[in-house]
């Protein structure tokens, strides 16, 4: 499992804060670019977090140093 991995799952976040980073990029260009984008990467990005966080509750082969606030 690739997930299983202490550092490949700290990157896992990182394609939904780009979307959200690029709909605050695209705002001054009006809200039906920025919209999307922004809900999109917000879905996703609640979606990584509920992942990790069962990963650390259901497995036991994270120890307390492999949470960190990174």
């Amino acid at each position: 499992m690739a997930w299983a991995s202490n550092r490949n799952l700290r990157f896992s976040p990182t394609f939904s804060i780009s979307l959200i980073l690029l709909s605050l990029a695209l705002l001054p260009f009006g809200m039906q670019a920025s919209f999307p984008l922004w809900a999109i990467g917000t879905i996703f990005h609640l979606g990584f977090t509920l992942f990790v966080l069962s990963l650390w509750t259901n497995y036991t082969t994270f120890d307390i140093q492999h949470s960190n606030p990174s």
